[in-house]
């Protein structure tokens, strides 16, 4: 690898030059002054589960005099060479989930898996700005899973900013990533909405983690929390801020810094301001790093390196999507020990405005379905055929309230159902009896759920649930 990494600990005035790897940020507590060449040599690489198939794969024949084949999502090229496949060969390049250390986004399974090349095939990721969000570019890397589930970098890669691509070349296949080395990373997402977004007046830790490497370019995953490697020293942060101004603002939330050694972990905890901002939203969450200087042969050296976090400020109104689901596995039919079973389902919208006013819209209500149709008696020989399946449930309205004095808040709804539409289903036997068919008279429902952006689900009793999920902002 051609990277370099140099700290100089202010306490100890010594100056580190990291075994040639950017990945390489020790803590203060592993550093002496017997680490200077061998601080990998303590490193212990993370094996990792392979990743599952996330969607439909793409295949392509690549012939001998070479070509190329992309992603769906034009996230990856293979580019192949004259001669790279003597006879020719259909390629599949399938997407599986990225289980790799500070993985960006899926990974890539390149088929057939262990297929080897007579001139090297160059390996293409675009990288997108949520990609670099926490990090840049020049920190990104290439990296594929060997048999052992250990991710190992794939030789220096070559960036190109202009077209925001990554590449390497090599002369096998296997299953492969795009990662940072250094990224600012939510220490724990609880209150962090779909990675970026963030509520009024909410917290959120984050923490400067990086990807260790053995001196085999070897990758070990961050641990949160940890006293190892993984966890950055407080003591390469000068200063966080948000957008642009020391610890913050009450305009744009406020920062409390953790960088003393008594923690020893370059992290923050971040306070969402109480309205959203006016201006310069999402807000920036940066941090200067000192004492810190970085060398890559492909963009040459920087100091004073800084990383920063987009964070969208978003107010208190909350829209959930919510599945009503309705199953009896004992629907009477009038056949003893023939039992039928009803399905029937109900979706609506519930819109809740500044944490308080509660609407419900978009209400949809779907027809009961009753099966099998018909069933006989084998003793009997009595057969009971569905006629009509009725109607469970069907939503007319509905209203909420916030309880606010919950905490977490919560929301009670008052769900209102159609009596004169509720009927239960019809069977005709053939005796020539009538079964069913009266009237239901349920006239409301309540259920409650909290008032956060996590889906949930209510289950009413052992014949219906509601799913609760929440819509991206």
């Amino acid at each position: 690898m051609k990277k370099i990494i140099t700290i100089t600990i202010t306490l100890s005035l010594i100056l580190f030059v990291l075994c040639c790897k950017k990945t390489d940020l020790l803590p203060s507590g592993n550093n002496n002054n017997n680490n200077n060449n061998n601080n990998n040599n303590n490193v212990t690489p993370t094996a990792t589960a392979t990743g599952t198939p996330t969607g439909p794969a793409i295949s392509k024949f690549i012939p001998s005099g070479g070509g190329s084949i992309a992603t769906a999502d034009g996230r990856v090229e293979l580019d192949f060479p004259n001669g790279a496949l003597p006879n020719g060969d259909t390629i599949t390049i399938q997407n599986i989930t990225n289980n790799g250390p500070n993985g960006l986004g899926d990974a890539y399974r390149f088929l057939p898996e262990g297929l080897t090349f007579a001139n090297p095939v160059t390996v293409k990721f675009h990288y997108a700005d949520s990609d670099v969000n926490g990090t840049i570019p020049q920190l990104l890397d290439i990296a594929y899973q060997e048999s052992t589930g250990i991710w190992k970098v794939a030789g220096t890669a070559s960036l190109d900013e202009s077209s925001n691509t990554v590449s390497v070349t090599t002369t096998h296949f296997t299953d492969w990533n795009i990662f940072t080395n250094l990224q600012i990373e939510p220490a724990d997402p609880i209150n962090l909405i779909g990675g970026n977004e963030l509520r009024i007046n909410k917290t959120q830790a984050f923490e400067i983690k990086y990807v260790a490497s053995t001196n085999d370019d070897e990758l070990s995953a961050p641990k949160s929390g940890s006293t190892t490697y993984s966890s950055v020293s407080s003591e390469i942060v000068n200063n966080w801020l948000v957008n642009n101004q020391i610890n913050g603002s009450t305009t744009y939330g406020k920062i409390v810094p953790d960088n003393t050694m008594s923690s020893g972990y370059a992290s923050c905890t971040y306070t969402a301001p109480a309205q959203v901002p006016p201006s310069q939203n999402p807000v920036t969450i940066s941090v200067k790093l000192q004492n810190l200087g970085y060398i890559d042969s492909r963009v040459g050296a920087f100091t004073n390196l800084s990383l920063t976090r987009s964070v969208k400020i978003i107010g208190n109104d909350y829209t959930y999507n919510i599945v009503m689901n309705y199953e009896n596995n004992e629907v009477d039919g009038g056949l003893l020990g023939y039992p039928f079973t009803e399905t029937d389902k109900a979706t609506f919208t519930v819109v809740v405005k500044n944490g308080t006013d509660v609407s419900i819209t978009n209400i949809d209500n779907s027809a009961s379905s009753v099966t099998p149709g018909m069933q006989t008696d084998a003793f009997s020989g009595l057969t009971s055929t569905l006629v009509d399946p009725g109607e469970q449930w069907f939503v007319s309205s509905g209203s909420g309230v916030v309880y606010s004095f919950l905490n977490p808040p919560a929301v009670n709804l008052t769900i209102n159902f159609d009596v004169s539409k509720e009927k239960e289903p019809t069977f005709n036997r053939s005796d020539g009896v009538s079964i069913g068919g009266y009237p239901i008279g349920l006239a409301q429902q309540s259920f409650s759920f909290t008032l956060n952006d996590s889906t949930q689900t209510y289950t009413g009793d052992i014949t219906w649930n509601a799913t609760v999920t929440p819509v991206s902002h």
